[in-house]
């Protein structure tokens, strides 16, 4: 049978808006540990190396979880959380900014009680941001407010007829 999708959005954005994202997360859990650090502790309040090392982060995440291939539709629309691979992605972040923390001697311009309470909280809002989004993903699927362009499926007509409607999404 011929049948139009009558979806709201396509499956692709879902690449671009999970990255954004998590983006957008890590850089707002940097300027809150930042912020909140320097209220407690009393002290100069410096913006831009808090979202310097935000951005940074986020873009060391976002290339780590992108080549392990989690900001597709087939891996986010999963119900199981990947906790390991997330902290896994994020432990490897945190290693790698205070290499070059240290490489660039820039521990006078961000302090490290704010990156230990960045380190400590970004994972947290990540996962409840993955799990917010798991559950999002499947209630559009079941809805069918996610969709692909009109496809031309060509195959056996018994193969077909068993294809559910969410398996015609990852084709």
């Amino acid at each position: 049978s011929i049948s139009r999708s009558t979806a709201n959005f396509s499956t692709e954005v879902i690449s671009y808006i999970l990255p954004a994202l998590d983006a957008f997360l890590v850089v707002v859990t940097c300027l809150v540990a930042g912020i909140g650090y320097h209220v407690l502790i009393g002290g100069p309040l410096e913006i831009l190396p808090m979202c310097a090392v935000g951005s940074l982060a986020s873009l060391i995440y976002i290339l780590r979880m992108n080549s392990n291939g989690y900001y597709g539709l087939q891996e986010s629309a999963k119900p199981r959380l990947e906790i390991r691979e997330i902290l896994v992605c994020w432990i490897t972040t945190g290693l790698l900014l205070a290499l070059i923390a240290f490489l660039l001697k820039i521990s006078s311009a961000y302090s490290r009680g704010a990156f230990v309470i960045f380190y400590i909280f970004a994972p947290v809002a990540l996962l409840g941001a993955r799990k917010a989004t798991k559950i999002a993903l499947t209630r559009a699927v079941a809805e069918g407010a996610l969709g692909r362009g009109d496809t031309v499926l060509i195959g056996d007509p018994n193969e077909m007829a068993a294809l559910q409607r969410s398996d015609l999404l990852t084709l």
